[in-house]
Formats: C-alpha cells, structure tokens, sequence
C-alpha cells in the first residue's frame, strides 16, 4: 500500500472514493452488526462504539455495506502533535484496508481549524468524495469544509455528505449541492 513521503500515512485509492451516497446512512453501533446493510456507515459517534475497529476491522466488511466515512477518531485543538497524527493515520489505515476489499469512501473533514493540514494527508489531489457533522449554529465551519472539499477536488466533480443539523443545515446543503442526514436524534424526535 503505497503510503505519504513525510508521516507514513497511507493514501487512499482514488479508484475506490464513493460515487454517491448509498442509502440509508446509519451510526456505526445504531443497528445490529450481524444485521445485512447495503449502505453508507458514518462514525460520527462516540469514540467507544468503534474502538474495536482498530483490531478487528473486518468487523464493517461483515455486514455488507457499500460504503463508508472515515472514522472520526476524537481530536482537538489542545491535542500534541503526535497524537494527532497517530489519529490520522489510524483513519487513513482503516479506509484504506476497507477500500482494498471493496468498500467506498468518503473522507471525514471534521477536525479542528488547526489540524485541517494534516487531516488531508494520504488524501489524493483531486479526491471528489467528502463527509463532515455539521450543526445549524456552526454554519461557517461547514462553508469551510465545503471550501477545503473544492479546492481538494481541483474542479471535479463534488460529492459531499454532512451529518446532523436540522433546517439551516438542510438550507444550507440544499443551497450548495449537498447531500444532508438528519442526525438519529432529530430524526427520532420528528418522527415520535
């Protein structure tokens, strides 16, 4: 697997960046792993529901999904360096062993302002499927992950997934091309 000059960090396969978004998009950890799922897993959940993955990621190959986001391995701006990087690389690692045995990818772009740089590292220039959580007080952190989604794309053709918010975030998606998923709790207080 070929990896980055500087930190070691896997790249991924731009052969096997999704094409769009398979639905339905489910929480890793919100239904039964043994259950068949023919869609897109997003770890926008806590840090503990996948854990598990970094030793045995075979786990998501089991139950047939199409596609994925990157795991969003917790991070913040107080964090060293190293353990940041370590982050990433575990990230990239699991995409890519998963994108070797079919599976398709979104890149996660929600980290912190400060670490925007080396979240991108193993990403390819022109890597045109992306992924982040976004809520209706923070829209400018959204603007921003969509900005450093297009520059990342040099042009192509953008797919971008975002995570959580409800109405200005569903605006905002509309107004700009992307795809928006109610977050599980919304999504359960709009239909109770």
């Amino acid at each position: 697997v070929p990896h980055t000059p500087h930190y070691d960090i896997p790249l991924l396969n731009v052969d096997r960046q999704a094409d769009f978004v398979d639905l339905p998009v489910r929480g890793w950890g919100s239904v039964s792993r043994r259950k068949r799922f023919q869609g897109t897993w997003h770890f926008y959940v806590d840090d503990y529901k996948f854990s598990t993955l970094w030793k045995k990621p075979e786990t998501v190959l089991g139950t047939k999904a199409v596609s994925f986001v990157e795991c969003n391995f917790s991070i913040d701006n107080q964090m060293p360096f190293p353990v940041v990087l370590y982050r990433t690389y575990q990230k990239r690692w699991l995409a890519r062993y998963w994108q070797e045995r079919g599976l398709e990818c979104f890149v996660d772009l929600n980290v912190p302002f400060n670490w925007e740089k080396i979240n991108l590292e193993g990403v390819p220039k022109g890597w045109q499927s992306y992924a982040t959580s976004a809520n209706d007080s923070q829209l400018d952190i959204l603007a921003r992950h969509l900005d450093t989604a297009k520059a990342r794309s040099r042009g192509g053709e953008l797919r971008m997934l975002v995570y959580g918010g409800s109405a200005a975030t569903a605006a905002f998606c509309e107004d700009n091309g992307l795809v928006h998923v109610k977050d599980a709790r919304n999504e359960a207080r709009e239909d109770g």
